[in-house]
């Protein structure tokens, strides 16, 4: 009991307590803890909300700015406002630990919260704070401590002049290749149109050649006649020359022979069929056609009108 009372008399001085009558009241308040179980309070986190807000609008803020960044064309380039000086929050207030007091001391159980809700407490925020660092180091958000406004306008302004030599080169190629383009347009037009020029003398051309073709044919159509004609000519020649050449050998086999004996006789009379020759000798003989008649031979004819007998050795006897 002395101890209780040298313990609580140091209290009383720490924290000022007014009579003896609240400590008893107290008193009164431990033995119904005894029996009843303590509730416990809780730390008011109107502080972590406050700190939670705050970095999560600098975050936010910090991931537009990145985005809007990104975004940008090359055709269009804005340079963004000067970067202002985030303001950095508030530390979140923190309660002193009151000192260790006695088990069953009431302004322990009263004012102090347990020791499981206190590290409770302290887990979320201490994960928040490592998701928020990690977020800053991912997004690379340009802090006062990094980067300052005017650093930043200086890097705004020579990434805009790097852009404005590279679009002014990009449109040099361009206007070039274009021009490059054109010319060369121009050269396959005045080919083409030479090509088609071309293209009309040589279909004149061959409609001439064909033309051309078109009277050879006839020429040749006429030619091939005039040679069948040629060719049917001397083979009607031909066949007339034979004709005549063999009517010469039927006649000259035909045609008496010249005789070699002497006319030694002469006609003294002739009738048709018949005839009477008289020989040097004074003698008369009767002939007919078909007679042998010694060496004149065979007698052929016997032609009364003209006064003559042929004979086949080819005299005649008048």
């Amino acid at each position: 009991m002395a101890d209780n009372d040298n313990k609580n008399d140091e209290f009383e001085d720490e924290f000022e307590f007014d009579s003896d009558e609240n400590f008893d009241a107290d008193a009164d308040l431990s033995s119904q803890a005894d029996t009843a179980p303590v509730a416990e309070r809780k730390k008011s986190s109107f502080p972590w909300l406050i700190a939670v807000a705050v970095l999560g609008g600098i975050g936010f803020g910090g991931y537009q700015f990145i985005k809007s960044g990104s975004d940008e064309s090359v055709g269009e380039i804005t340079t963004p406002p000067p970067a202002q000086q985030a303001k950095t929050p508030a530390p979140a207030p923190t309660v002193a630990p009151h000192a260790a007091l006695p088990a069953h001391d009431p302004m322990a159980l009263a004012d102090e919260p347990p020791a499981v809700a206190q590290s409770e407490a302290s887990q979320p925020s201490m994960a928040l704070d490592s998701q928020l660092d990690s977020l800053a180091q991912q997004q690379s958000i340009p802090t006062p401590d990094t980067a300052t406004s005017t650093e930043l306008d200086a890097a705004v302004s020579k990434t805009k002049q790097d852009l404005e030599k590279s679009l002014g080169g990009l449109k040099k190629d361009i206007t070039s290749l274009t021009e490059s383009n054109t010319q060369k347009i121009k050269d396959i037009e005045k080919d083409l149109e030479l090509t088609a020029g071309k293209m009309v003398n040589v279909d004149r051309s061959l409609g001439d050649i064909h033309q051309d073709i078109k009277q050879l044919t006839q020429i040749v159509k006429s030619l091939t006649e005039q040679v069948n004609e040629l060719y049917a000519s001397r083979e009607a020649y031909k066949a007339d020359q034979a004709n005549k050449a063999r009517k010469a050998r039927v006649a000259a086999s035909s045609a008496p022979k010249k005789s070699t004996v002497s006319q030694s006789m002469t006609i003294h009379a002739i009738i048709p069929g018949r005839a009477w020759l008289r020989t040097q000798e004074g003698k008369t003989l009767s002939v007919a056609e078909g007679d042998m008649l010694g060496e004149y031979g065979k007698i052929l004819k016997i032609d009364a009108p003209t006064g003559t007998v042929i004979t086949s050795s080819g005299v005649t006897i008048r």
